[in-house]
């Protein structure tokens, strides 16, 4: 993560069981993890989310679904709300009760923070095609393994792959079989953010899914301390003009002589040109 810059990496079916988690990457000092796993068929299950420490103090709230979901909301200055959603949906369509349930919980938390004015992110390996999708839109069908992509469009959520790429590529290969299961979704107040979405190879693990990567302008959100405090503040001066006097106006005349000297001849407003 150092050698790339990377601040925030999502993980999934990462088949880890509750113990090996808690001990995980425990004494690792520039990163912290948070993981949701289960000790009852882990091998197909369990989400994490790696994260820099200079983002991961702002971290305030970690929620969970089972191990197929993991939440973590951070509050930052400015009264700004973030929320990272990683997901890792069953890929079995014979569990549609399980399925349906995960997407309910989902709905219901993207719901609670669109109130706050969250900024969120979800992304993971949604197992389902959003390609296949779109193509029930356009014959009027409603497929349920789909519904999750009606939930991101209702909240207003845009693929960032499809922002950047008319024809993105796809992220899961299996012998002559393809297709874009994998995603970045964010909603629009995170949009402006968002600098690049891209599919890329898998370098450093063996895997049949590609690595989905965005780029985030940061600085408005985690280091312009200026910003966040004018915001927050919402410092601000209304001037009453009708109540000001000719000694005030005299005064403030004299004041922008002596602060803009080469700016003599510009015309300096008094009370009657105002009135």
């Amino acid at each position: 993560m150092n050698i790339n810059d990377i601040k925030i990496l999502s993980v999934t079916e990462t088949k880890l069981i509750i113990n090996t988690g808690q001990h995980l990457y425990k004494n690792h000092k520039n990163n912290k993890i948070w993981w949701s796993s289960t000790d009852i068929h882990h091998y197909s299950q369990g989400v994490g989310i790696i994260m820099d420490n200079s983002y991961a103090k702002y971290v305030a709230l970690q929620r969970t679904f089972k191990s197929y979901m993991l939440a973590l909301t951070l509050f930052l200055k400015g009264k700004i709300r973030f929320t990272i959603i990683v997901l890792y949906n069953y890929a079995n369509n014979t569990m549609k009760k399980e399925i349906t349930e995960l997407y309910a919980h989902i709905k219901d938390l993207i719901k609670k923070e669109i109130k706050h004015k969250t900024r969120i992110i979800i992304m993971g390996d949604f197992n389902a095609s959003y390609d296949d999708y779109q193509q029930e839109i356009k014959s009027n069908k409603h497929s349920w393994k789909n519904s999750i992509f009606t939930t991101l469009k209702e909240y207003d959520f845009k693929d960032t792959n499809s922002l950047f790429h008319k024809n993105p590529l796809p992220t899961w290969h299996h012998q002559d079989f393809k297709s874009r299961i994998d995603f970045i979704w964010v909603n629009y107040k995170t949009i402006p953010d968002l600098i690049y979405a891209s599919t890329n190879k898998p370098h450093i693990v063996s895997t049949d899914h590609s690595v989905m990567t965005a780029y985030f302008s940061y600085d408005d959100i985690f280091r312009n301390k200026a910003v966040a405090i004018a915001k927050r503040y919402n410092i601000y001066t209304i001037i009453n003009y009708k109540v000001i006097t000719q000694d005030e106006w005299k005064a403030f005349t004299a004041q922008m002589k002596e602060l803009c000297p080469i700016e003599e001849s510009m015309y300096l407003p008094d009370s009657r040109s105002l009135n």
